[in-house]
């Protein structure tokens, strides 16, 4: 399966800030959904949409990211890699992200490569030498 047989959900109430992130995986190769909100996200899985992995904002109103990941696990999405992006830097939130069952979290401002190279490291069809190289820079 290549890249472009793979689609990422970004989950952000941002529009710009979701726009953005969606045409740069989609220029890196992957297939793009969008979601506004935790419940779009959560219904975009409901209805049986494809998803490989998932781009999760903690700071959402509404649901927040990690309500949002707290139920995408319990529906059954154990399998499903899920990076949440967040400005909340400190230990006990990066804990509590990790806890709720995330795969990764990053912190915003955020290098575009640094999102890419974990989407390539998540779901990405990388020889073991590309793998070795982002597990270098992760």
């Amino acid at each position: 399966m290549s890249a472009s047989d793979k689609t990422v959900v970004v989950v952000d109430d941002e529009g710009a800030l979701r726009q953005l992130a969606a045409k740069l995986i989609e220029r890196h190769g992957y297939r793009v959904l969008t979601a506004g909100s935790g419940d779009e996200a959560l219904a975009l899985l409901a209805d049986g949409a494809h998803v490989d992995l998932m781009v999760l904002d903690v700071m959402m109103p509404g649901k927040s990211g990690l309500e949002t990941l707290e139920e995408v696990r319990r529906r059954g999405h154990t399998q499903l890699p899920v990076v949440l992006l967040t400005a909340q830097a400190k230990d006990e939130q990066i804990i509590s992200g990790y806890q709720q069952g995330a795969d990764c979290y990053l912190t915003k401002p955020l290098e575009p490569s640094v999102l890419l190279n974990t989407i390539d490291y998540l779901i990405g069809d990388l020889s073991a030498a590309e793998r070795a190289r982002l597990e270098a820079l992760l």
